[in-house]
């Protein structure tokens, strides 16, 4: 039986060889380039995992404030059909705003090319912390067409379609209230879709969190797969290197 020998010693050898041939400066450059690419490439990914952080902190907040604005508009349209203060349906319409600029934000980004003065304005309309409007803004650019952040997008276009059926609930009880047609059976099938929108709406944003929370999970993922990659490729060069006897002489 004939024992099976590896070709790789004699491939590293003639490597070495030819590599030994080369002038100095030569040598140098090809030991440098892939360690300065594999540098760039990995500077370029841990940077993009601090955006994935930040972004994540940016929908969490967003989130966060739409609900919030969600439930106050609610909670002040009750007010104004009990007291008829036009105060209240001031304080709803402030609420209900920053849901309506989150979806300003959503419909101009999903265009082929966004207007980012809108995307901005929306973004500070929604009350969305400065710091976090960029890594928002290119969270949602790169990973809006990959599930899971497809399912965070279909569930935020259903949460603004239910917000559109509450403005226009609210301001058929302004224009009611307005014109003093205030009695109970007036008044009574608005406040009670009112709130059953607001009811449809809460489990909405349960599942936003969750799918919001495994889009933020993949990309990470992703990332991290593309930096160990990265790094035991930087380790093969390295090792490459060290078995043509390149380092030794060089130094």
């Amino acid at each position: 039986m004939h024992k099976f020998k590896s070709p790789l010693p004699a491939l590293t050898a003639q490597v070495a060889a030819i590599f030994k041939l080369l002038p100095l400066s030569r040598r140098l450059l090809l030991i440098i380039w892939p360690f300065l690419a594999i540098v760039i490439v990995l500077v370029w990914l841990i940077s993009e995992s601090l955006i994935i952080l930040g972004s994540t902190r940016a929908y969490s907040e967003g989130e966060s404030l739409w609900s919030k604005g969600q439930k106050q508009a609610v909670f002040h349209l009750m007010l104004y059909a009990e007291t008829r203060s036009e105060e209240h349906f001031r304080e709803y319409q402030k609420a209900i705003a920053v849901p309506l600029a989150y979806k300003r934000f959503r419909v101009e980004m999903q265009k082929s090319s966004p207007n980012y003065r809108v995307v901005y304005q929306a973004l500070y309309d929604g009350r969305t912390h400065p710091n976090d409007m960029e890594p928002g803004i290119k969270f949602f650019r790169r990973f809006q067409r990959v599930s899971p952040m497809t399912e965070v997008i279909a569930l935020w276009e259903s949460g603004d379609e239910m917000i559109a059926d509450l403005n226009q609930a609210a301001h058929e009880l302004h224009e009611r209230v307005t014109a003093g047609e205030t009695s109970e059976a007036r008044l009574r099938p608005l406040l009670a879709r009112i709130l059953e929108i607001n009811a449809r709406l809460t489990p909405m944003e349960d599942a936003f969190n969750k799918s919001l929370g495994d889009a933020s999970r993949t990309a990470q993922h992703v990332l991290l797969t593309l930096i160990f990659c990265v790094v035991v490729s930087c380790a093969a060069a390295s090792a490459v290197s060290a078995n043509v006897g390149v380092w030794p002489e060089v130094a």
